[in-house]
């Protein structure tokens, strides 16, 4: 009987260990963030925000039943906003040619540019660190490098989940670079639009004047009146 039961065991073993080793090494895998960048999901919208404040996303839309669509076919293409990927049809800007909404997910920034809510997450940051993403706590070591988080950033995320895509994002390139040292946005209120008249305007955009172009910007710090009637002078 101990014998018959010490060979059911060892089979047991046998395919236990064959069935690791036989497992993808590319598979994904659900894990921490490494503080690298933050991903998360708002609306129809994922989000990747890097330390600095920068950001990237790709709109992920949703399905016939109102969920939000994850299984996106990428194709070995790059879909993220700052790979180049046309989502003009969906995106708002401002003056200075920051992302202010994708579809009806409002984006805000702080006083020198770096994002400070997508939505209904809000990011904070002490100095120029990142320290809380929605609900997720960033910690540092002694030394001011990244050391783990506790919590998780909303609903829709309550934890990082590989994607595909994931390793497209990036940080936009230096000419469309919105976060600088000095607080150039501190009196600024950009112009939003709803989603529904942006989408109106944009599809007879060839027949009424709608200012709505990521190359038709300010540079942070030229000359550029306020609705309050302030003015910012070129720094430089």
């Amino acid at each position: 009987m101990k014998k018959t039961a010490a060979l059911v065991i060892a089979f047991l073993m046998i395919g236990i260990t064959s069935k690791a080793e036989s497992a993808p090494e590319s598979a994904p895998a659900n894990y921490s963030y490494d503080g690298s960048a933050y991903i998360f999901v708002e609306g129809g919208v994922e989000f990747s925000v890097f330390p600095d404040g920068q950001f990237d996303f790709v709109y992920l839309g949703r399905d016939r039943g109102g969920n939000v669509n994850v299984n996106i076919n990428t194709q070995n293409v790059n879909i993220n906003f700052n790979s180049g990927y046309d989502y003009e049809a969906y995106i708002q800007y401002d003056d200075y040619g920051a992302v202010i909404q994708i579809e009806d997910i409002p984006i805000y920034y702080d006083e020198f540019g770096r994002i400070v809510q997508a939505g209904s997450t809000e990011i904070r940051y002490n100095d120029r660190r990142i320290v809380r993403v929605g609900g997720l706590h960033v910690y540092y070591n002694p030394y001011g490098y990244f050391s783990h988080c506790t919590g998780y950033i909303n609903l829709w995320t309550p934890r990082y989940i590989y994607r595909p895509w994931h390793v497209y994002y990036a940080r936009p390139f230096y000419s469309s670079c919105i976060v600088y040292d000095y607080p150039y946005r501190r009196y600024y209120n950009p112009h939003r639009y709803s989603w529904h008249h942006h989408r109106q305007y944009y599809n007879n955009r060839h027949r009424v004047a709608y200012h709505n172009g990521r190359r038709d910007f300010h540079r942070p710090g030229s000359r550029v009146h306020y609705k309050d009637g302030r003015v910012a002078k070129r720094l430089d």
